[in-house]
């Protein structure tokens, strides 16, 4: 999926302009617009650039609209046993971090409140950032030595706090503090060290099952460092893509590594869904990361 921001009124007092045509409906084309200058320095020339998607959403979408088009049906199928996850990517600025969010907080009321499906007991939560090797437990005590091990074929967190709630109010608390605490120890922490995967990993409780949600907000500087063959991001979209073309069990250990491995149960789960929405800035001085 794409999701189209709208051109912020700073930006168009400092001379920005539009250069993406998304239109929400049955088109799922995404049009950018390459400005460049001529030799005669004075004209400009434009050419369009088309991308395809399974969907687009406008700047003009409501956030309610787009969680029903992009995550309903996935949060319903971790509601009743099943595995989801919803990866999110986008340059600096392009409204990645708030479109996770808006989903937070619609999944919190449907997990609970929905007529669909049992009513969960409880849902028990572990809010991450992960940065190469290091993983810090963004709801315990930032001394936290969170690690990954496998067992029975399956890779388990150790050290992570897990926090429970048993109301859509409980849970948007718990995702709150996680999220107050990212934003106030960035400002020291990432002077030294880049910002990391933020990631929320969510397993709903149904007495006689469990159902696996994860979300992943992806850096946006891992999109810059995405020529390098031995970064996550390309490990991860090597894994989701390998999933995509139902070879999963055949590239078990390409593009490993701690992203891909808390993310197992959804990657090696033959019902396991996952969805890639991409946030995109519609600014001019942006194109090139868009």
């Amino acid at each position: 999926f794409a999701r189209k921001r709208p051109l912020l009124e700073d930006e168009i007092a400092n001379g920005e302009f539009d250069v993406v045509n998304a239109t929400t409906g049955r088109s799922n084309t995404m049009i950018v617009y390459i400005t460049s200058m001529l030799s005669d320095l004075q004209t400009k020339d434009i050419q369009p650039k088309v991308f395809m998607f399974d969907q687009v959403f406008s700047e003009e979408m409501l956030a309610e609209e787009i969680y029903i088009r992009l995550a309903q049906t996935e949060v319903m199928r971790a509601r009743e046993g099943g595995a989801a996850s919803f990866v999110f990517v986008g340059s600096q600025g392009s409204g990645k971090t708030h479109s996770m969010a808006d989903i937070e907080e619609r999944i919190a009321y449907d997990l609970f409140e929905s007529a669909r499906g049992p009513r969960p007991g409880f849902v028990a939560v572990q809010y991450l950032e992960l940065s190469g090797n290091r993983i810090v437990d963004l709801l315990g005590p930032s001394n936290n030595l969170v690690r990954i091990v496998n067992e029975a074929k399956s890779y388990q967190l150790k050290g992570s706090t897990i926090k429970s709630a048993s109301s859509p109010r409980d849970l948007l608390a718990i995702m709150s503090e996680a999220r107050r605490r990212l934003n106030n120890t960035s400002a020291n922490q990432w002077q030294q060290d880049p910002p990391g995967y933020v990631l929320c990993h969510i397993s709903v409780d149904l007495q006689w099952t469990k159902g696996t949600l994860i979300l992943l907000d992806c850096p946006a500087c891992e999109m810059t460092r995405s020529r390098d063959g031995s970064s996550m991001f390309n490990g991860l979209m090597a894994r989701i893509k390998a999933k995509g073309e139902g070879r999963s069990k055949e590239s078990l250990f390409q593009g490993e590594n701690n992203i891909t491995k808390i993310m197992h149960d959804v990657l090696e789960n033959p019902k396991g869904r996952i969805s890639l929405l991409a946030a995109i800035s519609p600014a001019a001085s942006h194109t090139e990361q868009t």
